[in-house]
């Protein structure tokens, strides 16, 4: 059987190394590599390609090239894998706050023309599905899908006595919930510290926003920290909660890293990590959520640890992701797939 599988080259390219990737993207990447593998030949492209005249039994997609693919090429099936909020929805909560805050729209995706998949795997469970049946995706074609990343190893540890907030992500700006985090923590007034983690967005308004930030002492600017780097792992095992209160996301992918090192999380459903929230959702304008974190205590912190791990091990699981991608693909008579 061959199959194209079109995704990310920066973030995993097996024909440079099949162990190397970055980011929560490419390990996604990585285990539908391998699960297709089990099925037969599988060529991989970049999703900004736009190659022309192929013919392969299978196709699986990132949504960005999706619909240009499918017309210009022949595929026995084809499978979309949607890693992003849907983009209608983003776009209609990022332009009002966009405009509420003074700032410009950004970091929404764009993409169309996927409706026609004979399936789909979707992260970030009820809430990004409902948002792509809303969109015309149908229902019953829909898999919910869940990743793990064992990029920092679980650390058992005490409560710091002063509580640390982490909110961690590539970009602090407009969709991660930035202005929220800074504005709901101060708001809180709380004995605790805030650490920021990432590369503030290139624009007046945000480069404003984490300088008036910083003028608080509890408040801490760690800047960007590379995703290879030990540093990395020290602040994930060492905060307390991540703080994380997204416009949209697939699956956050430093929610996860954060909380397979040990760190609670204090996000939403839109994150697309969902299932457990010790302290309930993070409801952007509500900053009794740090008081209630910095309440918790040590002896309660290491119960919902237990939990956490409990948790881990039945739903984000790698070798479960990769059994359920080889189980929902059906191969039949070495040639064909059926669903």
């Amino acid at each position: 059987m061959k199959i194209l599988l079109s995704s990310s080259h920066f973030h995993f390219n097996p024909k440079v190394d099949e162990n190397k990737y970055y980011h929560s993207t490419g390990l996604t990447v990585k285990v539908f590599y391998q699960a297709l593998k089990t099925f037969g030949e599988v060529d991989i492209i970049n999703d900004k390609d736009t190659p022309s005249g192929l013919d392969y039994d299978l196709l699986v997609s990132w949504p960005r090239n999706y619909d240009f693919l499918k017309r210009n090429n022949k595929f026995g099936k084809k499978i979309v894998f949607l890693n992003a909020p849907e983009p209608q929805y983003l776009r209609s909560v990022l332009v009002p706050e966009a405009y509420r805050l003074g700032c410009k729209v950004s970091d929404c995706f764009y993409f169309k023309g996927i409706n026609d998949a004979d399936r789909y795997f979707v992260l970030g469970g009820q809430f990004n599905r409902d948002r792509y049946v809303e969109a015309g995706v149908p229902n019953e074609k829909i898999f919910d899908a869940w990743y793990n990343t064992d990029k920092v190893p679980f650390k058992k540890r005490d409560k710091n006595k002063k509580t640390v907030f982490l909110h961690m992500a590539t970009t602090l700006g407009l969709r991660k919930g930035f202005w929220w985090v800074v504005n709901d923590f101060l708001k809180a007034n709380v004995d605790a510290e805030l650490w920021l983690v990432g590369k503030v967005q290139k624009e007046k308004f945000w480069i404003d926003t984490a300088t008036n930030a910083v003028k608080d002492p509890r408040i801490k600017m760690i800047g960007w920290v590379d995703f290879e780097s030990q540093r990395q792992n020290e602040l994930y095992q060492t905060a307390d909660f991540m703080v994380f209160p997204t416009f949209g996301e697939g699956q956050a992918g430093t929610v996860i890293e954060a909380m397979n090192s040990g760190c609670l999380p204090i996000t939403n459903p839109e994150s697309g990590v969902t299932g457990f929230n010790p302290l309930g959702s993070y409801n952007r304008g509500d900053e009794s959520i740090y008081q209630k974190a910095v309440d918790m205590s040590n002896s309660e912190f290491h119960y919902m640890q237990g939990r956490l791990q409990e948790f881990f091990m039945k739903r984000y699981n790698n070798d479960r992701f990769i059994n359920y991608v080889i189980e929902k693909i059906e191969h039949c008579n070495g040639t064909i797939i059926t669903f």
